[in-house]
C-alpha cells in the first residue's frame, strides 16, 4: 500500500517516520563506512601501524590527494548510475499508476454506458435489471483479477497456482458456481472475463434489453478494448523488470565505494570523528537514493511503498454499485424557480454555489437560502429595491455580489406588467422586442419577486 504522510516541509513526523523509509536499509552501510573510517584513524596512531603506514601507505595517498582525479570521477560515475536508475524507477511507478487509472476509467465508462443504454429498453423489467446486475458483478471481478495478476505476476509466472486474490468483490455468492470454478483453474482470468461481459453485451441486444443504434453501441467493445490495453500496459512494468546488468553493475560499484571511502576520508580529516561523519553522510546519501529506486521500480508489487491495491478496488466497487441506485438513473430536472432569461442568468441573484446550498441539512422541501447579509439577516430584496426606488437600489446589498445594479432592483421592485429594457440578452433584437418575449421576461421577474420575498430557505424540490 501507498505509505500515507503528513505533507509539508520539514513536518517532524515525517521527518521520523519509520514506516516507507529507506533510512533503515541505508543507515547499515554507511554506519559500517563511518565506523571503519573511524577505526582506521585510530590504528593510525598507534606507533607500529603509523611507521608502516608513514612508509608505505602515506606517500601513494598523498599523490593521489594531491591529484584526486580517480576518485571524484569514480564517485561521479557512481552517483550518475544511482540517479539514472532512480529516475528510470520513477517513470516506472508513474506510469503504473497512470494505467491504472486509464483502465479503471475505461471499465466504469464500459459500465455507465451499458446501463444508460437500459433505459429504453424493450424488455422487461426484470429481464433488464438481471442485465445491469450481471454486468456490475463481472465488471468487479475483472477489476480485482486485473489488479491481482499485477501484483503476483511476471514472467512465466502460472496465475491459477498463486494465492487467491483477496480484494473485495460486489456479491460473488450471486454468480453462478460454475463460472466461479472455471475463473479459478483459468490462468487468462482477465481475458476470460473480457470475453464474457462481451457475450453478455451481445446477449443484451438480442434480447432487447440494448436497443442502442448499433454504430453507438460499438463504443462499448472499444471502451473494452482501451481498458484491455491499458491493463496489457501496467503489465508490462510487472513483467519487465529493469535490467539486471544495469542493477548488477550500480550495486557492485557502491560496494567498492563502501571499500575506497574510509581510506580517502581518513587521510585528509583532522580528526577521527570528523573522518567518521564524512564518510558516513557520503555513503548514505548514495545508498538511500539507491534503495529509493528499488522501492519505486515496481508499483504493484506486495511492498510498502507501492499502489493500495485493496483501495482501488474497494473504490471501484463503490462506483459500481452508485450505476444501481435508483437516484442515479433520475435525469435532474428544473424547479418552478427556473430562470430561462439569459440577461438575468448574469445578474446577483444567479450566483450561488454549492456552499449556499448545502451548508446545512435540508428540510425535505427546502433546497437553498436565497439571500443573507454577511451577519445572517435575510434580505427582502424585492420589497427593498421597491421602497428604495431606482437611485437608491444600490444600497441593498447581495450576501455573494456587493450592491445590487440598479436596473436589476428596479426591474424586481417594479410591476411585472412594465415593459422590458431594450437589452433583453438575446441575440436576436426583433425577437427581443417582441411581445412574446417581453411576457417571457415579465414571468420570470414574478418567479423572482415571489421567491425574493419568501423565508430564506425557499426553493422546493420537485
Amino acid at each position: 500500500m501507498t505509505v500515507k504522510y503528513q505533507k509539508g516541509f520539514f513536518r517532524l513526523s515525517t521527518l521520523l517516520q519509520v514506516k516507507g523509509s529507506v533510512f533503515r536499509y541505508s543507515l547499515i552501510p554507511a554506519l559500517c563506512c563511518g565506523l571503519a573510517s573511524i577505526l582506521l584513524k585510530l590504528l593510525l596512531r598507534e606507533e607500529t601501524i603509523a611507521a608502516l603506514y608513514q612508509e608505505h601507505l602515506q606517500p601513494n595517498l598523498i599523490q593521489i590527494m594531491s591529484n584526486n582525479i580517480g576518485f571524484q570521477t569514480y564517485s561521479v560515475l557512481v552517483t550518475f548510475l544511482v540517479t539514472f536508475r532512480t529516475g528510470k524507477a520513477y517513470d516506472r511507478f508513474w506510469n503504473g499508476a497512470n494505467y491504472i487509472k486509464r483502465m479503471q476509467a475505461e471499465y466504469f465508462v464500459t459500465a455507465s454506458n451499458l446501463v444508460a443504454f437500459c433505459r429504453h429498453s424493450g424488455a422487461g423489467s426484470n429481464t433488464k435489471h438481471r442485465f445491469q446486475h450481471t454486468l456490475i458483478r463481472l465488471l468487479s471481478m475483472l477489476h480485482a483479477v486485473s489488479l491481482h495478476q499485477l501484483s503476483v505476476g511476471g514472467d512465466g509466472v502460472n496465475i491459477a497456482k498463486t494465492a487467491s486474490p483477496t480484494h473485495t468483490l460486489i456479491d460473488i455468492y450471486g454468480v453462478d458456481v460454475t463460472s466461479v470454478q472455471a475463473l479459478r483453474d483459468e490462468e487468462c482470468r482477465v481475458e476470460l472475463i473480457v470475453q464474457w461481459i462481451q457475450s453478455l453485451t451481445v446477449d443484451g441486444i438480442k434480447t432487447g434489453v440494448c436497443t442502442i443504434p448499433p454504430p453507438i453501441l460499438s463504443r462499448i467493445f472499444q471502451n473494452m478494448s482501451n481498458g484491455l490495453t491499458a491493463y496489457y500496459s501496467a503489465y508490462r512494468v510487472t513483467e519487465v523488470s529493469f535490467p539486471f546488468p544495469y542493477v548488477q553493475v550500480t550495486e557492485v560499484f557502491l560496494l567498492f565505494h563502501v571499500i575506497v571511502t574510509p581510506i580517502v576520508i581518513q587521510s585528509f580529516s583532522t580528526g577521527a570523528l570528523w573522518s567518521g561523519i564524512f564518510s558516513f553522510l557520503a555513503t548514505f546519501v548514495l545508498w538511500s537514493v539507491n534503495f529509493i529506486a528499488a522501492e519505486l521500480e515496481n508499483p504493484f508489487s506486495q511492498t510498502v511503498n507501492v499502489l493500495d491495491m485493496h483501495l482501488l478496488q474497494s473504490e471501484f466497487n463503490k462506483r459500481l454499485i452508485l450505476l444501481l441506485k435508483s437516484h442515479t438513473n433520475k435525469v435532474p430536472s428544473l424547479s418552478e424557480a427556473c430562470i430561462m432569461d439569459v440577461e438575468l442568468l448574469q445578474e446577483c441573484f444567479a450566483s450561488y454555489s454549492f456552499k449556499d446550498i448545502w451548508h446545512d441539512p435540508f428540510p425535505s422541501s427546502t433546497v437553498f437560502k436565497l439571500g443573507s447579509d454577511d451577519f445572517g439577516e435575510t434580505k427582502d430584496y424585492a420589497a427593498a429595491a421597491a421602497g428604495a426606488g431606482g437611485g437608491s437600489a444600490g444600497a441593498v446589498k447581495s450576501p455573494r455580489q456587493g450592491p445590487l445594479p440598479d436596473e436589476f432592483s428596479t426591474r424586481i421592485g417594479n410591476s411585472a406588467n412594465a415593459p422590458a429594457p431594450e437589452t433583453s440578452g438575446f441575440s436576436n433584437s426583433a425577437h427581443a422586442s417582441s411581445p412574446e418575449t417581453s411576457g417571457f421576461r415579465s414571468e420570470q421577474m414574478q418567479i423572482r419577486k415571489k421567491y425574493a420575498n419568501q423565508p430564506p430557505c425557499c426553493l422546493r424540490v420537485l
